[in-house]
């Protein structure tokens, strides 16, 4: 007769349905120190003129359940044509005033931001015992 006996199953049970709320506890603060950090490298980055592009940039963490959001976002009314340029601009009377080469700044920051936030994540699952594999 064969047998198998399994000790501390109901612990290991009780261990990972608490896993969830472990890592996204642990989660939370990481995401919004990621989203100031990066706020703060946004703003640095963007040039000193009026002040308006630096000023804008704004940081929202929503937090749902197991679920945590933080949004980095530019305000400034002129954030967008900053990023991705402009084309020939013209004033009412049609006077020409020029073209606004494209600078991009909160998209690079941001899509390296995520990589960064997803490899931290990724680390606590390990920590927490679980095998992950992160494609690039």
């Amino acid at each position: 007769m064969t047998g198998l006996t399994w000790h501390g199953l109901p612990e290991m049970r009780v261990e990972l349905r608490a896993l969830p709320s472990t890592l996204a506890s642990a989660h939370v603060g990481r995401t919004q120190s990621h989203a100031n950090a990066t706020a703060g490298a946004i703003a640095a980055a963007y040039a000193m003129r009026t002040g308006r592009l630096r000023a804008g940039v704004r940081v929202t963490t929503e937090t749902t359940g197991l679920r945590t959001r933080a949004i980095v976002a530019s305000t400034a009314r002129h954030a967008a044509a900053y990023e991705h340029g402009s084309g020939p601009r013209y004033t009412g009377a049609g006077w020409y005033r020029g073209a606004m080469p494209g600078r991009p700044t909160l998209i690079p920051r941001m899509i390296e931001a995520r990589r960064e936030l997803e490899r931290a994540a990724a680390d606590d699952m390990r920590a927490a015992g679980l095998v992950i594999h992160v494609q690039s």
